[in-house]
């Protein structure tokens, strides 16, 4: 591999780690309050995960806590077992 190669690899992992986190913020801070509560999970805690440890923060965030999210969410509105969409 070239030096290019290499460093449009590590241009485009840099990228997308970028856009984890901002999608990672984004997510937290425009669910509500109560699908939050619902979902049995702290928002400011994961907003300080997230701000603190970003690459990590934000994987551990897509991983298990917006499933968590969208559990909360269908529980909330009513939708039986809480875990489709």
């Amino acid at each position: 591999m070239t030096i290019a190669g290499l460093e449009l690899l590590v241009g485009l992992i840099a990228l997308g780690s970028f856009a984890v986190f901002v999608w990672s913020l984004y997510t937290i801070l425009t669910t509500p309050e109560s699908t939050w509560k619902a979902a049995g999970m702290n928002q400011w805690m994961w907003l300080a995960v997230v701000i603190f440890l970003p690459l990590v923060g934000s994987v551990l965030f897509v991983a298990t806590g917006r499933r968590q999210l969208i559990r909360g969410r269908n529980r909330r509105a009513g939708v039986p077992g809480g875990t489709t969409a």
